[in-house]
């Protein structure tokens, strides 16, 4: 049996843009309802050295244990960041919990998708 904490931060999915190979697109992160999360460059710079072709989609949260979730909420939302707010945002780490191996539209009907097994 494997159990995950429950993390109270925001959902994310983190993918690349039009379903292209990631060595090809620019990955970008969006919210479980299909919107785009800008200010996020610390993570998705992570995203394309892992990525390789090969993951198309990150199922996880963002998550900061020195932002309380209100902060981090209105943080992530921000459509311009001044010095202070960027500084911050670098704290907010993206914790996974699926690798999902098929392109999907993220919208607000996103229920099913197949799951990448990961054995260890």
């Amino acid at each position: 049996m494997f159990v995950q904490p429950k993390l109270d931060g925001n959902r994310a999915y983190l993918t690349t843009e039009n379903g292209t190979p990631t060595a090809l697109a620019l990955p970008a992160m969006y919210s479980r309802t299909g919107k785009k999360w800008e200010h996020v460059d610390h993570i998705i710079d992570d995203f394309k050295k892992i990525s390789e072709n090969y993951v198309r989609v990150l199922d996880g949260e963002l998550y900061s244990t020195e932002i309380p979730f209100n902060q981090l909420n209105g943080l992530i939302k921000k459509k311009v960041l001044n010095e202070n707010d960027a500084k911050l945002l670098l704290k907010v780490k993206f914790h996974v919990f699926d690798i999902i191996d098929e392109i999907y539209h993220l919208t607000k009907d996103l229920i099913y998708y197949k799951k990448l097994k990961v054995t260890t």
